[in-house]
């Protein structure tokens, strides 16, 4: 049988059953590393092999974030049907 899913803000997704799964919120929980990793770039020198370092790490946390939402969705729905005939996640 068909499903439909509806992927919004408050809830990470809702499908046409009336099941939701609540928005996990990948930025928030990211933050303070987020912070850490800004702290820790702005206590480096200017043009050191250091800084280039931390600015690559701080660099890798962001491109976390949006991986992870786009990980989160579809195999959560797979669970729920079983097979997924098209994903347009994020």
């Amino acid at each position: 049988y068909a499903i439909g899913i509806d992927v919004g803000l408050l809830a990470s997704y809702t499908d046409s059953e009336g099941h939701t799964v609540d928005n996990p919120r990948h930025y928030r929980k990211a933050e303070k590393q987020l912070k850490r990793l800004h702290k820790r770039l702005s206590r480096t020198k200017k043009k050191s092999a250091n800084r280039k370092k931390a600015r690559q790490k701080l660099a890798k946390g962001y491109l976390k974030i949006p991986r992870t939402q786009r990980q989160r969705v579809c195999p959560q729905a797979g669970k729920r049907v079983g097979v997924i005939s098209r994903c347009d996640c994020l």
